[in-house]
């Protein structure tokens, strides 16, 4: 599956949970952020091709624009972790040590 169907279908994933639309749009314009990173760094178009190391990698990218961005414009991994839920339950991919990476992270 291509990221931007996937990206479209977690957004309606995100509407049957009944979180906001600006919640909604926000996470769309963060996943939209991953998926430029895949493809200019990686060549990936398929969320079949994503392994940990692209999220580790692209995390760590963020984590030096967020000094750039300083707040507001910064990406927040706060809702990664439920569209590595989602993927994995739709068995698009799997990310061994994802979750576990998020969670440290957000803690």
């Amino acid at each position: 599956m291509s990221m931007d169907e996937a990206i479209q279908e977690f957004g309606f994933d995100c509407k049957i949970r009944k979180l906001s639309p600006k919640t909604i749009d926000n996470y769309r314009k963060q996943l939209k952020y991953l998926q430029r990173y895949l493809r200019g760094e990686y060549q990936i178009e398929n969320v079949e091709d994503i392994r940990s190391f692209h999220i580790k990698q692209f995390l760590s990218f963020m984590d030096d624009i967020r000094i750039v961005f300083k707040g507001d414009q910064a990406f927040s991994c706060d809702f990664f972790g439920s569209f590595v839920d989602f993927m994995k339950r739709r068995e698009w991919v799997f990310l061994f040590g994802v979750r576990s990476l998020l969670l440290f992270r957000i803690i």
